[in-house]
């Protein structure tokens, strides 16, 4: 990987709690004190591309902390939107689903991506890890959803709407001590 520079990050890190309401086990978009989602907004002139170049590739991490408040999993999920409701964003990266059974640990996802100007598509690869009541790590894989301009919202070089990524999370049982944070949220220029 290429020298990287951060062309964006999140807004108000650390997200607030993401408890789901203590027995909610739906997937919920982390977000910030003030109530919308956390996100990092790719903006126009990256969108646009340099002219004469076909593609960019960017890195897209989130991050963060985790605790099950019992017998529960914990499942990350790194979105292309901006919407505090995940049918409103395109899931881009959904990580493994690990065991944080009673124990705190870390999260993370590494998307290595690029915008290709010509078929107007975003694509790549991921990897994650969860330690939670064991350290896993999955290997790098191809995205679960390219991005176009048939994605919800739509890929669109020309938009002045910010464009841009978020993340969200998700208990597979509900207790009040399920609690979860973003703590990164970062998009980095690669190349």
């Amino acid at each position: 990987m290429g020298q990287a520079s951060i062309i964006a990050r999140g807004n108000q890190l650390p997200s607030a709690e993401l408890n789901l309401g203590g027995t909610s086990t739906s997937t919920k978009v982390f977000l910030n004190s003030a109530g919308t989602a956390v996100t990092a907004i790719l903006d126009k002139d990256t969108l646009a591309g340099t002219p004469g170049k076909a593609f960019s590739r960017i890195r897209v991490v989130a991050a963060g902390r985790v605790t099950g408040g019992g017998s529960t999993n914990f499942t990350p999920t790194l979105y292309w939107g901006t919407s505090t409701t995940t049918a409103s964003n395109t899931a881009l990266c959904t990580g493994a689903t690990v065991a944080v059974n009673s124990v705190s640990g870390t999260w993370e996802i590494d998307a290595e991506l690029c915008i290709d100007y010509t078929s107007v598509k975003i694509t790549g690869n991921f990897a994650n890890q969860i330690s939670g009541s064991t350290t896993t790590f999955t290997a790098r894989a191809a995205v679960t959803n390219a991005i176009t301009a048939s994605s919800t919202p739509a890929l669109s070089f020309t938009t002045a709407t910010p464009q841009g990524f978020c993340a969200a999370g998700a208990f597979s049982s509900g207790f009040a001590g399920n609690i979860a944070y973003l703590d990164v949220l970062q998009i980095e220029m690669v190349g």
